[in-house]
């Protein structure tokens, strides 16, 4: 057998017998072995009694974010405002202690965490994941006035096929379209103000449905949570002195609550795959920290700007 293609042999059994490459598929990766299993990756999540500094870091970090963004200072500032006005609150959700889960509020203006969270995190990478996940609901389109949303070509390339390809499923029934925003007129008039704001979220007041059955809220919150990452990952001293083995560790324990989980025809969340193969490992700083250095097969980045 001539040398080349005995070589050429070695490489590729030894690629398989090592798994999938993080670098290519960090999903498969992640999930093909031990995919319940927590993965060393030098970091300890935050307790109950320090998870307001963890906050504070995470808000910090997303400032960070909205200030790259080549905008006014005028349009700024509303964004600048609605990040600093949220606030984290850890209760026992629905009754059960073991319950681990987070929301985000825009009634309320709240990231609620579940106390059952943290039983079952075992990493600062997947808290500040969940985290800032949360927090990027409250700049959701859906949420926004799409006419002057400041986002607009984030969502526009989240929606592409190259990135995550958010999806708007089926036909809108405008008899149930009409309904629905009848039921929320008059809840809104009875001075019901979730009722008022999704009234305007779904188009009702120009009969222009938009954001019913969309993916594109928890693809920006997911886009969201890995930018703030990143400005972590960059600036911030919680994730110092954590080696490159670490750092795979660590995104791959982002992921792996994930493995094995079925996708849903008409689901709110795009694929597993591609929220973490075309989100996550899309950032330039994750593919950097996970030396990434073949831009020919980097997935899309959808950035800032």
């Amino acid at each position: 057998m001539p040398v080349l293609i005995l070589l050429s042999l070695l490489i590729i059994g030894a690629s398989s017998a090592h798994g999938a490459d993080p670098c290519l598929d960090l999903y498969t990766s992640t999930c093909e072995k031990n995919s319940t299993s927590h993965l060393l990756d030098g970091t300890q999540p935050y307790a109950a009694s320090h998870i307001q500094y963890l906050w504070t870091q995470i808000k910090i970090a997303a400032q960070a974010v909205i200030s790259k963004k080549t905008i006014s200072e005028k349009t700024r500032k509303p964004l600048a405002q609605t990040l600093e006005q949220i606030t984290l609150e850890v209760k026992v959700c629905l009754d059960d202690p073991t319950l681990s889960n987070a929301n985000f509020s825009h009634a309320g203006k709240t990231v609620t965490y579940c106390s059952g969270s943290f039983l079952s995190t075992t990493s600062l990478f997947q808290q500040v994941a969940v985290l800032a996940h949360e927090l990027g609901h409250s700049l959701e389109p859906c949420n926004s006035n799409f006419e002057d949303y400041v986002f607009k070509n984030v969502e526009t390339c989240l929606r592409t096929e190259d990135s995550v390809q958010a999806q708007v499923w089926g036909f809108i029934n405008q008899e149930q379209f009409q309904t629905k925003c009848a039921s929320f007129s008059s809840a809104c008039e009875r001075g019901l103000s979730p009722a008022c704001r999704n009234y305007e979220r779904i188009g009702c007041e120009k009969n222009e449905p938009r954001c019913l059955k969309d993916q594109i809220d928890e693809s920006f919150a997911d886009w969201f949570s890995t930018e703030v990452l990143g400005e972590m990952l960059a600036a911030s001293n919680l994730f110092l002195r954590i080696s490159n083995r670490d750092f795979e560790n660590g995104f791959k324990n982002i992921v792996k609550d994930s493995c094995g989980s079925s996708y849903l025809f008409d689901s709110k969340y795009p694929q597993p795959q591609n929220r973490y193969n075309k989100i996550l490992l899309a950032h330039p700083v994750v593919r950097a920290k996970l030396n990434c250095h073949n831009s020919d097969v980097a997935p899309l980045y959808c950035p800032v700007n």
